[in-house]
């Protein structure tokens, strides 16, 4: 027996499948290490699918009751026999009637034998001389008279022996085979070794398998206590898997958390390509869609792989505004800067009116607040000159300008300075 994380052990061709080990945190393996399969605590296999991803035979529980359905085992039919190589592995063997091919591992003694009858032969060791024999060699069938019992008796039919006083046992030299004839030989096995057996139900014997310690090997079933002694089918982590040749045998392959690497053959309906942030684009991925109704459809794109959209005309969404007015809460632009709005936001136009007998500027900061700015120092993102009795406006519908922050905003006689304005400055801002 080996436990989880000790060194490989040499595969066999012959291994017992037993039970797996339940581990709250799992193993960490070292390369080359074995492990037991790993359980949840529901005492299901913890799986780690290599590649693919299919679905095997039908799954039955043992003891329930025959299904209807299950998966087919068969055999091969080849008019010129395999030669195998020791180790490999091949298909049961048939006929062209489908009947399995057998090969007794201890064949019949040579002559004209049949299991059940045995038919005697003179062969070359019969003393023909001495005895009568049919046609063909056979030995002639033996006269029988009238013989007496030890009681006394006459017995029709028997076979009187020279010497021998009815009822005497007669000693027998050498070897007798008993045959059943057209009946069967009863059995009556109680003892092995001289020790009683043990049996499971009437009629059923247990077998007992030893450890390598000595100990009774068994298990009580799912979610029990790990035996002393048991047979647990392992497997093997490598760093660098090992490459098999057709034919060969090789140990399990496990993760280094212990967990069985599989490799599904065909089928299985398994997730998307799986990829890592901050990797180069793989050169496979998931293909998507979009719900349209109750059924999916695909994304369509351009020769160039840009998404292809329609803008659908809306009357919802439209901008938002912030006006300088010079009334109570939208007093007139001067330089003391105003926060516009706060955010992430898109400046799509603005208009502004200077009184003044001198030229004014507008002075717009990407900013999260009006402290943020420090006028004559902080460099504005845009800055508009707004004449001296006139207007000034600015349509930037089309791209909009965008701002991280916010947007604040001054007035100021220069177009990056901190002195005022003789006098404030009205004006609107539409953003989104």
């Amino acid at each position: 027996m080996t436990t989880h994380n000790t060194t490989a052990q040499t595969s066999s061709l012959s291994e017992a499948v037993a039970i797996g080990q339940y581990n709250a945190p799992p193993p960490t393996l070292t390369n080359g290490n074995a492990s037991p399969l790993q359980l949840d605590s529901s005492g299901n296999l913890l799986v780690n699918v290599k590649a693919g991803g299919t679905v095997g035979g039908t799954s039955s529980s043992f003891n329930s009751a025959f299904p209807s359905t299950g998966t087919a085992a068969g055999l091969e039919y080849l008019s010129s026999a395999p030669t195998l190589t020791s180790g490999n592995m091949a298909a049961f063997q048939g006929d062209v009637n489908g009947n399995l091919k057998v090969n007794l591992q201890t064949a019949l003694p040579a002559g004209s034998n049949a299991i059940g009858s045995v038919t005697a032969n003179a062969g070359t060791n019969l003393n023909t001389s001495a005895l009568a024999l049919e046609s063909g060699g056979n030995l002639a069938s033996i006269k029988t008279q009238t013989a007496t019992t030890a009681a006394g008796t006459s017995a029709a039919n028997a076979l009187p022996v020279q010497g021998v006083t009815g009822g005497i046992a007669m000693p027998v030299n050498g070897t007798v085979t008993a045959n059943a004839g057209t009946g069967t030989f009863g059995a009556n096995v109680s003892q092995v070794g001289g020790s009683a057996v043990s049996t499971a139900a009437s009629g059923v014997q247990k077998v007992g398998i030893t450890g390598s310690t000595g100990a009774a090997v068994d298990a009580a079933g799912q979610n029990a206590s790990s035996p002393a002694s048991e047979l647990i089918v392992g497997g093997q982590f490598n760093s660098t898997p090992t490459t098999i040749t057709s034919g060969n045998v090789s140990p399990l392959q496990l993760d280094s958390s212990g967990n069985l690497l599989v490799n599904v053959k065909a089928g299985g309906a398994a997730g998307g390509t799986s990829s890592s942030f901050g990797s180069a684009f793989p050169s496979t991925g998931t293909a998507i869609g979009a719900k349209s109704g109750s059924d999916m459809v695909s994304l369509q794109a351009d020769s160039s792989s840009n998404l292809l959209a329609t803008v659908q005309a809306t009357t919802a969404g439209g901008v938002s505004t912030y006006a300088a007015l010079g009334g109570t809460g939208n007093a007139l632009l001067t330089n003391s800067t105003v926060l516009v709005t706060a955010g992430m936001h898109n400046l799509y136009s603005v208009d502004f009116y200077n009184s003044n007998a001198f030229i004014a500027y507008v002075q717009i900061f990407d900013a999260a607040s009006a402290a943020a700015v420090t006028l004559g120092t902080t460099a504005p993102k845009l800055s508009y000159p707004v004449p001296a009795g006139g207007w000034w406006d600015k349509n930037l519908a089309d791209i909009g300008a965008s701002f991280v922050n916010g947007i604040v905003a001054a007035a100021t006689a220069t177009s990056t300075g901190s002195l005022a304005p003789s006098s404030g400055v009205q004006a609107h801002f539409y953003y989104k």
